[in-house]
């Protein structure tokens, strides 16, 4: 199944909280079972990722990391997108 995960980041945050989310995030790799399609980041420091899986878990797991930091953060719903062939 495919998925989208949209994301914002949050303003406000300093320097230093910047610099580790770029940490972490150069770092992060998709949990098994999941496989990143497409990856959009627009201006509005804002996207979103497709992202494909047999299962919701691993796209929960993925989000998991970002829940903790007060710049950025992953927003539901998860929706399931459809391939049209």
């Amino acid at each position: 199944m495919l998925f989208e995960i949209t994301y914002k980041v949050r303003t406000g945050g300093n320097e230093s909280q910047d610099k580790r989310i770029m940490q972490i995030f150069s770092k992060w790799k998709p949990p098994a079972g999941m496989v990143v399609k497409a990856l959009y980041a627009r201006t509005t420091a804002s996207g979103f990722i497709i992202a494909e899986a047999d299962s919701v878990a691993p796209i929960i797991e993925a989000n998991a990391v970002y829940a903790t930091f007060p710049i950025a953060s992953a927003h539901s719903p998860i929706k399931q997108c459809w391939r049209v062939a």
